[in-house]
């Protein structure tokens, strides 16, 4: 069945883009330097669990925004995971400092359907390195990468993840669904709204059979607020 998003791409627009000059990144937040990225992705690497393919979980901008090249892709489930809008408050990227917005991320508890991608074997380490200088901007950047154990229509997989840190600088724990409407509905960035951001996520989950609950009830609630 073919549901109707009511948050669509006009709706979306008509958050007020960010105006201002330019921001940096991460509003002074101290960025990751070469050497962290090579550092984190030799520690993700000496607890990889198995010498086979190594796959990567996607559940938000990765699916619809990919900066990586991939051999493959299946629908994937993790248990003990799921999405929420946590990681924060950014006032660059998609917020600024007169709208701060939180991103989304993987936090702990209930379960997340997502995508997982296949990293090709060849030059491996240099694809690892640049999701991480993606994921991993800032020396703190509140997540950390890990192999996470998820399901597939082919049976159990180990996949490379990038959840929240608990107790991180940026993790924003504990949001009521109605301050997260709040929140996107409202905010803008030099990179776009979160509104977008909102959008372009439901809409590429659903292009690939995945309805995730929360995320559907916040693009209704969004669009209502922007008059939709």
């Amino acid at each position: 069945m073919t549901r109707l998003q009511r948050l669509t791409p006009d709706i979306a627009a008509r958050v007020p883009p960010y105006v201002g000059p330019p921001l940096e990144p991460g509003d002074g937040i101290e960025m990751a330097t070469e050497a962290d990225h090579c550092a984190a992705l030799d520690r993700l690497l000496t607890t990889r669990p198995d010498t086979g393919p190594v796959w990567l979980f996607a559940y938000g901008s990765l699916i619809w925004k990919p900066t990586f090249v991939h051999q493959a892709a299946l629908v994937a489930r993790l248990h003990g995971w799921h999405r929420s809008f946590c990681l924060g408050w950014m006032r660059s990227f998609r917020g600024c400092p007169d709208r701060p917005g939180l991103m989304m991320a993987l936090d702990r508890g209930g379960q997340c359907t997502g995508v997982a991608f296949r990293l090709p074997d060849a030059d491996l380490r240099d694809h690892l390195l640049g999701l991480i200088r993606r994921e991993l901007p800032f020396k703190d950047s509140g997540l950390a990468p890990r192999w996470l154990r998820g399901r597939t229509a082919d049976g159990p997989l180990t996949m490379l993840g990038f959840p929240v840190r608990r107790g991180a600088r940026g993790h924003v724990p504990d949001r009521t669904e109605a301050e997260t409407v709040d929140m996107i509905a409202a905010c803008a960035g030099p990179q776009g709204t979160m509104a977008e951001y909102l959008q372009q996520t439901v809409a590429h989950l659903e292009q690939r059979g995945i309805h995730d609950r929360f995320l559907w009830r916040l693009q209704d609630q969004v669009a209502a607020r922007l008059g939709g």
